[in-house]
């Protein structure tokens, strides 16, 4: 977000003063200077009361005594306090303090981190508790926490089709949906743990070739809009650290272990049915794991290669190639397999346990 402003100086200047153009209020009782970016600064003029009822650091910095002097620097008649922070996240700080519907912004937007995390860094540096947590509050709900918000969600992606009536643009599933690269730095620099778990997972799922500023830069070479066109999803794989990519290695290796790990005696297939077809079921129910285990390699997504078994039992109960009993042994047990798997993501990924959050 660039900072709206006009300035008020000489433009070849380093030194422009730029009055921002919609949060310098003239009857506002406070400047307030934030650098430019571009050898500048922006001047908002605001009312002192916006900071000192939102944030502790503030209201106690307006009652601290002048300086020895009893000199109070001011700017245009009124007091000015210079901030090392940025304009652009202070543009971002100042909108909301002063349009609070600004933090309903869309939470399944990809580029929402990018958006919100001047917020959250002002928020927290200058203790705005409440904003940063109706901040996160609302972008949290766009990754799941619990696994039926998470098939809730896969549900809801696999349904989404582009609007007909939408002439002006052409629309991606992937520019409609959450982002993970961005995601796991927005939650790594503010604090957001409970949006990791989820986050690697989906990250999980991509090839460092399905990358966001490749495939949405229709000036480069690479870009692939026919598969941006068939749902295809990426990630801002820039924006992750060597310690994301340790972890990201580390869970794929944890689930294919889980995977691998998994057998009939999982699922207690053969040691209830009769002794005819005890057999016959158990060499079904490998047949069915292996299956499954081709789905989650060809997938990457190992909790939708589960699902996906978990309705074939019934079918294969129809056919008699598993008895009644060893189908809903299959069914029931690969159910709690599946929740165990998401369970112990955060430990696969070595994340913060859902529980300390």
């Amino acid at each position: 977000m660039n900072s709206e402003s006009q300035t008020s100086g000489n433009p070849g200047s380093l030194n422009v003063k730029a009055h921002h153009l919609t949060l310098y209020h003239n009857d506002g009782d406070l400047v307030v200077s934030a650098p430019n970016g571009v050898g500048g600064s922006t001047f908002y003029r605001i009312h002192r009361f916006m900071l000192s009822i939102h944030s502790y650091v503030f209201r106690d910095m307006f009652t601290l005594p002048p300086a020895a002097d009893g000199s109070i620097e001011t700017y245009d008649g009124v007091p000015i306090v210079h901030l090392p922070d940025s304009a652009e996240d202070m543009d971002g700080l100042l909108n909301v303090l002063y349009d609070p519907s600004r933090i309903l912004f869309n939470k399944y937007d990809p580029c929402a981190p990018a958006k919100i995390s001047g917020v959250l860094k002002l928020a927290r540096k200058y203790d705005f508790t409440n904003l940063r947590l109706r901040t996160i509050e609302h972008y949290i709900q766009a990754w799941p926490s619990t696994l039926h918000e998470w098939d809730l969600l896969e549900q809801t992606i696999g349904v989404w089709r582009p609007d007909p009536d939408n002439d002006d643009e052409i629309e991606f599933l992937d520019a409609v949906f959450p982002e993970p690269g961005a995601a796991i730095r927005l939650a790594r620099e503010c604090d957001i743990p409970q949006i990791l778990p989820s986050a690697f997972y989906h990250l999980s799922r991509l090839l460092q070739q399905d990358d966001w500023n490749i495939h949405h830069d229709w000036n480069d070479p690479d870009n692939d809009t026919y598969a941006l066109s068939n749902g295809r999803r990426t990630a801002r794989w820039d924006l992750l650290c060597l310690e994301d990519y340790r972890c990201l290695a580390r869970g794929r290796e944890k689930m294919d272990e889980f995977m691998l790990s998994l057998s009939k005696r999982t699922f207690r297939v053969g040691v209830k049915c009769n002794d005819a077809v005890k057999a016959k079921c158990a060499a079904n129910c490998e047949q069915l794991i292996n299956q499954m285990r081709q789905r989650s390699r060809e997938s990457r997504d190992v909790l939708a290669a589960m699902l996906y078994c978990e309705s074939l039992p019934g079918s294969l109960e129809a056919d008699a190639e598993l008895c009644h009993r060893c189908c809903f042994a299959f069914t029931f047990g690969l159910s709690r397999k599946r929740k165990e798997l998401w369970e112990k993501i955060p430990e696969m990924f070595n994340l913060p346990s859902r529980q300390s959050e």
